[in-house]
């Protein structure tokens, strides 16, 4: 199974976690173009403001959100049998 990971790029000695899924959805929105500071609230990090605290919508509309999403892919990663 840790082959397996490895060729989707998580890191090798560190096993299957949360942690490595969200370092590679990081490295894989980077890969497709994207500013850590564009996508690090998907992950559940951002700046902390003022403004941040008001409202009770997240921040990112949930049409950036879904372009987001579509923009991970994996190229090493081959599911067409499923």
């Amino acid at each position: 199974m840790l082959t397996e990971s490895v060729n989707l790029g998580l890191k090798e000695g560190r096993g299957l976690s949360l942690y490595s899924f969200r370092h590679g959805v990081a490295d894989a929105l980077r890969r497709a173009g994207y500013l850590d500071k564009e996508f690090g609230f998907i992950l559940g990090h951002a700046e902390a403001s003022m403004t941040g605290r008001y409202g009770n919508l997240p921040q990112g509309m949930l049409d950036h959100r879904v372009t987001l999403i579509n923009a991970i892919k994996y190229p090493s990663l081959s599911i067409g049998h499923l």
